[in-house]
């Protein structure tokens, strides 16, 4: 028994510290610095002052780079980020052994951003400052595509050829003969490029099942209560259709699917349409790189007409893996996740969140 209960704790211990391991952390540069007037080294605990000192300032720089939504909730928990600063930036290390200027002990630092714990925080602010009474229902189709064929056509060019031949005729004078040359000039059409006509492209279209899962994190996160397409009475096979034929989805298929949300009550409706692109070798790493387009909106279904609110795209996320399949679906989710966060930031300033 005791053995089991030391391979559980083992168990256990190795899950926190491959956790710890994997986390990844945004890098950001910065100078602490604090006051030496008297002197021109620091003791222990002014260089822990200053190395404090750099952690808010990496912080502010990275807020600082954000989107105008998060820079305005963040500024305005900023007290209780300083509080918590450890939390938020975890690591720090020093790139030099600091210098002495004009009052002031400085040190270079390089700060380790924890964006998941910023992310949440950003997350409870709405949470805790949403203003509604009842839930606010969302569902989304998320539609993908790649080429199943491609039937390529080769150019067209004209090719002149010029061909001499001899000939003889007769004189008036003499009745005798006389020799000399005339050219021919053919002409044939055959393969080439001067005059091409497009690529044919088949395509294959779908649900990626692969995001939907990450989608609904993002719009659960941001406090909408989503609803599947089919509880909503939405046909999805309908946009996988019209995306087989067009890089649009057809006008009937959309009021079908706005029409179909509304009357179940349904406050918004999301839709993307993702691009695959082909498969390449990545030369950094070696490894299959996949690239996908998205386009995404969302439409108000609040009201007595619905209105498109939010966009994004075209934009290009990319996805790598050991296998063409594996690059595919990190790109899909990359790409997926990426618009469903964008849309999400842009209806939190149309509520005023």
């Amino acid at each position: 028994m005791f053995k089991q209960i030391g391979i559980a704790v083992l168990g256990i211990c190795f899950l926190f510290f491959a956790s710890v391991c994997f986390a990844e952390y945004k890098k950001i540069k910065a100078i602490g610095s604090v006051e030496t007037k008297f002197i021109k080294t620091a003791t222990t605990g002014q260089k822990k002052l200053a190395l404090e000192d750099a952690k808010k300032k990496a912080l502010d720089k990275y807020i600082a780079n954000l989107d105008s939504q998060r820079v305005r909730i963040l500024n305005n928990v900023k007290d209780q980020i300083y509080q918590n600063i450890n939390t938020y930036v975890p690591e720090v290390i020093p790139l030099n052994d600091g210098h002495w200027e004009n009052g002031y002990w400085n040190i270079d630092v390089e700060a380790s951003i924890n964006e998941a714990q910023i992310e949440e925080l950003v997350n409870k602010y709405i949470q805790t400052n949403i203003k509604k009474k009842e839930e606010t229902y969302i569902s989304f189709v998320f539609v993908a595509r790649e080429a199943e064929s491609i039937r390529k056509f080769e150019g067209k060019k004209t090719e002149r050829t010029v061909e001499t031949e001899g000939y003889k005729e007769k004189t008036a004078e003499t009745e005798g003969e006389t020799a000399g040359e005339g050219t021919k000039v053919y002409e044939k059409v055959t393969g080439g490029s001067v005059e091409k006509k497009a690529d044919k492209i088949k395509y294959q279209s779908y649900i990626p099942e692969d995001i939907n899962s990450k989608v609904s994190e993002v719009f659960n996160k941001a406090e909408f209560s989503v609803v599947e397409p089919f509880e909503a009475g939405i046909d999805t096979k309908s946009f996988v259709n019209d995306f087989v034929e067009s890089d649009e989805i057809s006008d009937a298929t959309k009021k079908a699917a706005v029409d179909a949300a509304k009357a179940k009550g349904l406050n918004y409706l999301a839709v993307a349409t993702l691009d695959v692109g082909e498969q390449l070798v990545d030369q950094a790493t070696g490894q299959q790189k996949v690239y996908v387009r998205v386009n995404g909106y969302i439409w108000d279904l609040n009201g007595k007409f619905i209105k498109k609110i939010c966009s994004v795209g075209p934009v290009q996320y990319s996805g790598l893996g050991e296998d063409p399949k594996v690059a595919k679906t990190n790109a899909l989710i990359n790409a997926g996740t990426a618009a469903a966060k964008d849309l999400v930031d842009q209806l939190r300033v149309k509520q005023g969140l």
